[in-house]
């Protein structure tokens, strides 16, 4: 992944620790106090975190720490005032920037609801009227639920042993067989720490009780980028998938995916964006970032 994630990176995790341990459920943090950690930097860099990068951080006085190799970046320490403007001027570095760290002691609880759809029963014939200027009337018919749950995007459940429990379409040949029988995952946080998720998609909504962008939403850096938003909301698919997988829900119109744990909360933490590609317009070069993700 070659996304620039954002300038709280690699503390994220004491800010998701605080988020477990909440008795709330909670959609936004209110108020966020950011703190930056002293003596502590993030280098992400554009491309693979390159073979050198330990020799190049003790080179300008810093001690690396952590490798996030899946999203190009470390973390390292340091006491000297110049090694994050000597670290900027390597090649393949997109930023060095302060590590944070991210709290809240407050919290506001709002309901994140699906879009609104109508969905008329099988065979329901509609009049043309309602349907003015389509010409003809169009037969609407209920779509079916979680039929992806014995197919190939199915994979996730099955690696788990998820199968049991007498769930529609299961392979399971007894009533106790798979751990479903004894869980579903209620009352399990389960955070994705991605591209964000898709707030409105069927199988996501009903899980989703924390919503949260860390995305830099400072112009200076750059960030977000001009093909992201910035906000929660997900804008290449990779979050939402990996969300479906762990938490996608189960039952009558909540999509096509049954998540290993369908009925644990969902604690979305945006922390990568959609970066330009390469295209002969803004749009093409957007959509050829996407593939990046």
């Amino acid at each position: 992944m070659r996304a620039l994630s954002s300038s709280r990176g690699a503390l994220l995790l004491r800010f998701l620790l605080a988020a477990l341990l909440s008795t709330s459920t909670l959609t936004h943090a209110a108020p966020l106090t950011e703190t930056i950690a002293p003596n502590h930097l993030v280098v992400v860099y554009r491309n693979a975190i390159p073979t050198n990068a330990e020799a190049q951080i003790t080179a300008a006085g810093g001690h690396l720490t952590h490798r996030l190799d899946r999203f190009n970046m470390v973390a390292l320490s340091t006491t000297a005032s110049d090694t994050q403007s000597k670290l900027s001027t390597q090649p393949n570095v997109a930023a060095v920037l302060n590590d944070r760290y991210v709290t809240a002691h407050s919290i506001m609880v709002s309901v994140v609801r699906p879009l609104s759809v109508s969905v008329e029963p099988p065979g329901t014939l509609l009049p043309p009227s309602i349907l003015h200027p389509i010409p003809f009337p169009i037969i609407f018919l209920a779509p079916p639920t979680d039929t992806y749950y014995a197919s190939p995007q199915g994979w996730a459940v099955q690696q788990s042993g998820g199968f049991g429990d007498n769930i529609p379409t299961s392979p399971a040949t007894t009533p106790n067989s798979g751990p479903w029988n004894t869980s579903r995952g209620a009352g399990v946080r389960i955070a994705i720490l991605d591209s964000g998720v898709d707030q409105h998609h069927p199988d996501i909504s009903p899980n989703l009780t924390f919503n949260l962008s860390e995305i830099n939403q400072n112009p200076q850096t750059g960030l977000p980028s001009a093909c992201d938003d910035g906000s929660p909301q997900d804008q290449t698919g990779h979050g939402t998938w990996t969300a479906s997988l762990a938490t996608g829900a189960l039952g009558a119109g909540t999509g096509q995916v049954v998540g290993v744990a369908p009925q644990a909360t969902l604690l979305n933490i945006k922390v990568l964006q959609r970066m330009p590609g390469t295209g002969t317009t803004a749009t093409a070069a957007c959509e050829a970032g996407a593939s990046r993700h």
